[in-house]
């Protein structure tokens, strides 16, 4: 619990391959992680206060780093994504404050969502291990932002949208937005929004 409460100081930042976290008093640097092995692009970054735990992407891979020291508990690379940006969604809130429309306890808790090169995969938190993967059908392309709401999920690529089943993976619709392929893709409702893959 001591931890938890450590890390509402901090401010993380992710970039060059890299994750460091800042006191939001003064800007001192607590710790910096090296994601050995990801490239130096664009690193997404997943707060879980629930299980302190700070989810790091970058060039194809997902690292999951205890928020308080920036320990690498455990590594996802995933498979043919190459280089390319990852973008992660998951159901548990990540701030203090739950919000109404999401559930910290609930069936998909234990599931962090990646997105990247036109492929969702299911990735079990504790373990860091596939559950499952959607090769988007007609969505290659690298950007893959994701939004999970109301126990679905969303993911936008090629300027297409999907509605998946988070249990199994499962294409629920498909809109091809006719007119707008190859697109940079955003998603939001009136409770959340994900500017890109990125």
């Amino acid at each position: 619990e001591k931890e938890k409460m450590q890390t509402t100081d901090l401010i993380y930042v992710g970039t060059y391959g890299h994750v460091e976290a800042l006191k939001k008093s003064t800007g001192e640097p607590v710790f910096r992680s090296n994601l050995e092995n990801t490239g130096y692009g664009v690193v997404s970054l997943c707060p879980e206060m629930v299980t302190n735990t700070l989810y790091a992407a970058c060039g194809g891979k997902v690292v999951a780093l205890r928020a308080h020291d920036g320990v690498e508990m455990w590594r996802n690379d995933v498979k043919g994504t190459f280089f390319t940006p990852v973008c992660m969604a998951s159901p548990v809130v990540p701030g203090i404050t739950p919000m109404p429309f999401m559930k910290a306890d609930g069936p998909y808790s234990h599931i962090m969502f990646v997105g990247a090169y036109g492929k969702v995969d299911a990735i079990d938190k504790r373990t860091g291990k596939q559950i499952w993967r959607n090769e988007l059908v007609g969505g290659k392309y690298p950007s893959v932002p994701l939004l999970f709401e109301d126990d679905v999920l969303f993911a936008g690529a090629f300027g297409k949208v999907y509605a998946i089943n988070p249990s199994d993976g499962v294409t629920i619709w498909k809109n091809d937005m006719p007119g707008l392929n190859y697109a940079y893709t955003t998603l939001c409702t009136m409770r959340q929004v994900v500017n890109g893959g990125i």
